[in-house]
């Protein structure tokens, strides 16, 4: 009986294990390369396409003008469109409106109406992902006129990251191009990511992480 009982407990154990094991998460391996994902959410009619749909804008201020091309833009007329609290650096054109797009992971474009004629833009000459996922989970996307927060050691976010969670950020020295964020050299994609606050906080140095995927915009 003795025996019995023994062998019911250590199974509820094994059984708990597993159940826990479930549950915590796991550490991503090391990419071998750094994926690159090329987002065309808007099709050449002009309608929302590769799964991406129209979302409530939850008051977002109107556009004012589309000067120039998105920064993540590999295709031409991909728009970057101002106030920068609209928060609308990827905006494809359609007829009468310019669909805007924050993240890969929401699918959500936001629909703006077009701010009078639009110039025709090509691509900049090295575009900026406009979204990543670190090899630890962490997802980054361009400011996009939010205020992440600063460091005492001066360094400043290119990207925001975990979004209402505790304020990270893909850094940079002050004064640093914003494309020397992410070190490119390799087929690994690395950038230094550190927390934010108020600008007098001293954090932590900033820790260097893989890229594990990273988002442009194309047509």
């Amino acid at each position: 009986m003795l025996d019995e009982e023994a062998l019911v407990l250590r199974s509820a154990v094994f059984t708990l294990a597993g159940v826990l094991a479930l549950q915590v998460p796991q550490a991503s391996a090391a990419p071998a390369a750094t994926g690159i994902v090329t987002v065309a959410a808007v099709s050449a009619n002009g309608e929302p396409a590769g799964g991406y749909q129209v979302v409530n804008r939850q008051g977002s201020p109107n556009l004012s003008v589309c000067p120039g091309p998105s920064p993540a833009a590999v295709a031409p007329n991909i728009y970057s469109c101002e106030p920068a609290q609209a928060a609308a650096e990827v905006c494809w054109p359609a007829s009468a409106f310019m669909l805007c797009l924050a993240d890969p992971w929401s699918r959500g474009l936001r629909r703006f109406a077009k701010p009078g004629a639009l110039p025709a833009v090509d691509p900049p000459p090295v575009a900026m992902p406009f979204a990543l996922q670190l090899d630890d989970g962490t997802r980054c996307i361009l400011p996009n006129g939010i205020d992440w927060g600063a460091r005492a050691d001066d360094m400043v976010p290119v990207y925001g990251c975990n979004p209402g969670k505790t304020s990270m950020g893909v850094l940079v020295a002050a004064g640093e191009d914003a494309l020397a964020a992410i070190d490119r050299s390799g087929p690994v994609w690395v950038v230094r990511v550190g927390e934010l606050g108020p600008r007098d906080t001293p954090f932590e140095s900033p820790r260097r992480r893989a890229v594990a995927t990273a988002w442009f915009a194309g047509n």
